[in-house]
């Protein structure tokens, strides 16, 4: 039983926060994804930038398919089945989730046509979206459908890919469970042989005793994506996934970051259900992991925008490259930097002096949270204090047994606060450069081997102050190889099999593809591991490690990477971020919608964009060639506020044009078919 990651609800009247503009959950409600640029002021959305889609299903095509099942306003830029270029329409399985999904990335859509308070613009609206639909096949295994539609994106120019899908373990399920599934292990497989990184929809449905749970979910080498739902004040912060990863003995959990996934703004096609109250309704809200994914993939490709153009500027600490495949890329683009990225700049902790230290009624000055942005709450109303992942004791050897939590991961998507880790840039170790780092960075790196004095060493620039918190993360890939390899070597092709995982619970060292890596905080010119201020965790079987912690006294630190364990091989890449204290305000872009260049932002530059609607003219703020919506998108969010046409006529407030009103209930749907 495949399932798409939806489920029913009910919605009771719901205000939409018109200051943000665009869609709520891209919005500072959600992930905070509006009016971020490029270092030369050029929007974030995406352009000049392959994204991926796999499901069982595809986008539709606005004059490829018929009308119910495509939207005007989401156009991929290609789309096929399983690993072929061209098929005939009926061999193609277009379906409304896939489209739905599709626009959370890239529908260009920023009018609130129905006046239902939905305006669904995409997070990366300029992407190009290429999709492979693996279909329901009749002889080929699901397994195999499935990769060789992954491996087609991946090397038709995608370096990440979105899936909102996943698959039901057959019972009994012991052999395959936690990563051993062909399914998990060539998905790892493809995101290292082609540098992918692979954003899964995580589990939401409760089980049912003796079932196993979903693939590829359980993958180590991608980003798992749990879902958020909107608080009383229409933040995204609160945890509402169903399920989550039982916590048994040598089990890691499956969750590495939560998303905005509850009532999120989607583009509606016409076969979707329509409320009865509301026959006109042009889009609509949806629920499930599978609107919560495509925010984190579509971060991951304001990312690889921002990368683009400062490699291109030749800009420090942008330039380094690593071989993938035969090709030479940017390790900024490295799926592990990428990853540790996302995952440590996500918020836990509010900084605003309303968080108490834990076992205190102390509450912790503003500033030394590392300018997060929301509390996040777990399904018992708990926050990271209370996680299995902190440990405010957490010395060397004592670590937590688990890197982060079953529930939310490393924290809350805020893609913002992905582009303050980003910009600083790559920083090596100083046994390779023999410089400091700055308080806030990342490196790809490599670990050399197992003897104790082989540290990858990261040393701050600047004291770090007793009372305020450090983040860091450590993203690592496990090794898959084939055991049967029967078409073209070193590619997957049907009947191909992977070598299985081997992982005894009982010592969790023994596991066959994953070299174990920690990550220490440490004073600064430190000579041993007794010297450690902080353990990481003591997890020997995940690939990601994820430090928060209180710094305990004023002084110079460092952090540690180091490999314990070769169990395959003496040396492992790795992406490294961490963020210490608060990162600089990003650079102001400048207005962009002063259309009539008279130095304000007001109804007259409305009335400028109105006239040059669908024309390359002054208003085409957004270079794509013509006027359209989201060159209105970039006036809302830059208004002023109220003024009058040239010929004195009022003109209406973005509230009235954009987002303002409210939605009575809706239904949302949950798809299941059987593979």
């Amino acid at each position: 039983m495949k399932t798409y990651m939806l489920s029913v609800l009910l919605l009771a009247i719901y205000f939409v926060d018109v200051a943000s503009g665009g869609s709520d959950s891209i919005s500072s409600n959600g992930v905070n994804a509006i009016g971020l640029t490029q270092f030369d002021g050029v929007p974030l959305d995406g352009r000049n930038i392959i994204v991926g889609q796999v499901e069982d299903v595809r986008p539709g095509l606005p004059g490829k398919d018929d009308e119910t099942n495509f939207n005007t306003q989401v156009i991929p830029n290609m789309v096929v089945k399983r690993e072929g270029s061209s098929l005939a329409d009926d061999e193609l399985a277009t379906d409304p989730h896939a489209t739905q999904v599709a626009s959370v990335l890239i529908s260009t859509d920023t009018v609130d046509s129905n006046n239902n308070g939905i305006t669904p613009v995409g997070i990366v609206p300029m992407a190009q979206l290429k999709a492979s639909a693996y279909g329901n096949p009749a002889f080929i295994s699901e397994y195999d459908a499935a990769l060789l539609s992954t491996q087609w994106v991946a090397t038709n120019g995608a370096k990440v890919i979105n899936h909102s899908w996943s698959t039901e373990l057959p019972s009994p399920v012991a052999t395959e469970s936690d990563g051993n599934s062909q399914l998990t292990l060539g998905m790892d497989w493809i995101a290292n042989r082609y540098n992918i990184l692979n954003v899964q929809a995580g589990d939401q449905e409760a089980l049912t005793g003796g079932t196993g749970r979903p693939v590829p979910i359980d993958n180590f080498n991608g980003i798992t994506v749990a879902r958020s739902a909107r608080d009383s004040s229409g933040v995204f912060r609160d945890v509402s996934n169903g399920n989550f990863q039982p916590l048994d003995a040598g089990i890691r959990t499956y969750t590495d970051i939560l998303a905005p996934g509850v009532l999120v703004e989607t583009a509606e096609v016409n076969d979707s259900p329509i409320p009865a109250n509301n026959p006109t309704l042009g889009e609509q809200r949806l629920t499930g992991t599978s609107y919560a994914a495509p925010h984190v993939t579509g971060t991951a490709v304001m990312l690889q925008q921002y990368a683009a153009e400062r490699f291109t500027a030749g800009a420090d600490g942008w330039t380094s490259t690593t071989s993938v495949t035969g090709a030479v890329e940017q390790t900024a683009i490295r799926h592990e930097v990428l990853k540790a990225v996302i995952m440590n700049s996500a918020d836990k902790l509010k900084d605003d002096e309303s968080v108490m230290y834990p076992g205190t009624n102390d509450l912790i000055p503003e500033g030394r949270l590392l300018g997060m942005e929301r509390t996040v709450r777990k399904k018992d109303n708990s926050t990271w204090f209370d996680s299995i992942a902190y440990d405010e004791t957490a010395f060397a050897g004592i670590g937590t047994a688990y890197a982060v939590d079953e529930e939310m991961g490393a924290g809350h998507l805020n893609t913002k606060r992905a582009l303050q880790q980003f910009i600083p840039g790559e920083h090596e170790e100083f046994g390779i450069s023999g410089e400091t780092v700055p308080l806030i960075g990342w490196d790809f790196g490599t670990t050399t081997g197992t003897a104790f004095t082989d540290y990858a060493r990261y040393r701050f620039n600047e004291d770090l102050e007793e009372g305020h918190f450090i983040s860091a993360t450590l993203a690592w890939d496990r090794i898959v190889e084939f055991e049967t390899d029967n078409g073209t070597v070193n590619e997957f092709d049907e009947n191909d099999e992977f070598a299985p995982y081997t992982d005894d619970p009982e010592f969790r060292p023994a596991d066959s593809q994953v070299n174990d890596l920690e990550l220490y905080l440490m004073p600064a010119f430190a000579g041993n591991l007794g010297q450690a201020v902080a353990l990481s965790s003591n997890d020997t079987g995940a690939t990601v490690e994820h430090l928060f912690f209180e710094i305990p006294e004023d002084g110079a630190y460092e952090l540690w990477v180091r490999q314990q364990d070769a169990d395959v091989g003496n040396s492992q890449d790795f992406g490294l971020a961490w963020w210490y204290g608060l990162a600089p305000d990003l650079p102001d872009p400048g207005a962009t919608s002063d259309f009539d260049g008279d130095g304000d932002i007001d109804g007259a530059d409305l009335a400028q964009w109105q006239g040059d609607y669908g024309l390359n003219a002054d208003s085409d703020v957004n270079n794509d060639g013509s006027s359209d919506g989201l060159d209105f998108l970039a006036w809302q969010r830059e208004f002023t506020g109220p003024s009058s046409t040239a010929s004195g006529s009022p003109v209406p407030e973005p509230s009235s044009l954009l987002l303002l009103g409210c939605i009575g209930m809706l239904g949302s749907l949950r798809f299941s078919r059987v593979a």
